[in-house]
């Protein structure tokens, strides 16, 4: 009778250690080939980066902005902030501000004693809007509302 409860012990010892290494098995098959979703979320993950990418490379280079009704015009490089903003009344600013991108969206910043312009612009609707408050001139705030940068044509010339 001891031979026989040794022999079922020595089986169903077996037949666990058999389980386990199928079951440890599965875990490193599993782990190897992730499961749809898994593989989905990968691609995505992958096409937001390649979004990102794109639009980076789309926003680097020059910002124009064109005022859809005062003529007013602002034109900045994000990459080097230089900027320069044109009134219809023919003032000229011009200087180097901060630039800041957050997702599509490219922001210039410059505040200056004499000075204080702000421009920002998303590539992914195409639109933009800036301010310019230039003291020597007094306390003027010059605007640009743009619904639609594409196409826009600026131009830097001190008229």
């Amino acid at each position: 009778m001891n031979t026989m409860i040794s022999r079922m012990q020595r089986f169903s010892g077996i037949g666990l250690e058999i389980a386990l290494g199928i079951f440890l098995l599965w875990v490193f098959v599993a782990a190897l080939n992730p499961p749809a979703a898994h593989a989905a979320g990968a691609a995505s993950t992958a096409a937001i980066k390649a979004n990102a990418v794109r639009s980076l490379l789309a926003i680097a280079g020059t910002v124009c902005l064109q005022d859809d009704s005062n003529g007013n015009s602002i034109q900045f490089e994000s990459a080097t902030g230089n900027y320069c903003f044109s009134t219809a009344s023919g003032l000229t600013i011009s200087g180097v501000g901060t630039v800041s991108i957050k997702g599509t969206t490219v922001t210039l910043q410059h505040f200056a004693p004499d000075r204080r312009v702000i421009a920002s612009t998303d590539e992914s609707v195409k639109t933009g809007k800036a301010s310019a408050q230039y003291f020597p001139n007094g306390t003027t705030v010059f605007t640009v509302a743009d619904r639609n940068t594409t196409g826009d044509i600026c131009t830097c010339a001190k008229r």
